[in-house]
């Protein structure tokens, strides 16, 4: 990648913080906001049409062996995790502050796994775990470069067992020494 795409990429993602700034209420949270998160990211890039548009064709996870989903069922699995989504948003105020964080890990591994875009997947669903931390006034978080390898290890590890508690416990960790 050269420093012109870095910049751009740079500015989009803070464009994309900004924006999870000014919304507040949890329950104007919806899952087709990734959406509208990848057209931020990419909003000063080049092809910016394809921007917020779901990949035409299947892809690899360059950092991990992710297993993710193919393109022909993203619109099908978008929609029903979309409706398991909004039965969970609605509970959200009632939660307990772990019950919300362990959701906005669960829903930001869903949406690492459908990896819906060509490009970007991480960084929006990571703003997207952010916003529903956030909602509830729980700090945001942000994994350092030297945390990258224990995420993905993390992911994959949810991958092949079902088990999220490394990264539970990686999401816990931050908010507590970075929150």
């Amino acid at each position: 990648m050269d420093d012109a795409q870095k910049v751009i990429e740079a500015v989009g993602q803070y464009r994309l913080y900004q924006n999870l700034q000014k919304t507040e209420d949890c329950k104007d949270v919806s899952f087709y906001d990734v959406k509208t998160y990848h057209k931020i990211l990419y909003a000063l890039a080049p092809y910016q049409e394809a921007s917020g548009k779901f990949r035409q064709s299947n892809n690899i996870v360059t950092k991990g062996t992710l297993k993710t989903t193919d393109y022909t069922k993203l619109d099908q699995e978008f929609m029903v995790l979309s409706k398991d989504f909004d039965i969970n948003i609605l509970c959200m105020e009632a939660m307990s502050h772990s019950g919300v964080i362990e959701h906005a890990v669960k829903a930001h591994y869903q949406l690492v796994i459908l990896h819906a875009f060509p490009d970007g997947n991480g960084r929006v669903s990571r703003a997207f775990m952010n916003r529903l931390l956030t909602c509830r006034n729980i700090p945001a978080i942000y994994f350092y470069n030297e945390e990258k390898l224990q995420y993905i290890k993390n992911l994959k590890y949810i991958d092949e067992y079902k088990n999220y508690t490394g990264l539970f416990v990686q999401v816990y960790k931050a908010i507590i020494f970075f929150g």
